[in-house]
């Protein structure tokens, strides 16, 4: 639960109000998974299921930038400051913690 919880605050910091408000509601309980994944089915729609895409149009925000690499199979994508809710709380003061998703390449076959 606290990965799903992680992923969730990335969406809600995003900047991408299709998938940022969603995540956010239903971080603060006021939503159900339900809605969350339509949220998330309508934004991949709206970029015809494709990250290229995807990532293009929604790929550099404050919280969130990405960069098509290999065109349908690598990008990169990352996070310039953490939104890591384990670091915000101050549950851990390593900034390592976040690192595998703050820098990150997606390889997708």
């Amino acid at each position: 639960m606290e990965e799903l919880k992680s992923i969730m605050t990335k969406f809600a910091a995003s900047g991408w109000d299709l998938i940022a408000i969603p995540a956010q509601q239903w971080l603060d309980g006021k939503s159900d998974k339900n809605t969350l994944v339509s949220a998330i089915k309508q934004a991949d729609k709206e970029c015809g299921y494709s990250l290229d895409e995807q990532y293009k149009k929604y790929g550099n925000t404050e919280n969130f930038f990405s960069r098509v690499i290999e065109p349908g199979h690598i990008y990169e994508v990352g996070y310039p400051k953490c939104v890591c809710p384990e670091v915000l709380s101050g549950k851990t003061h390593d900034k390592a913690h976040c690192e595998c998703s703050r820098q990150s390449t997606l390889n997708q076959n």
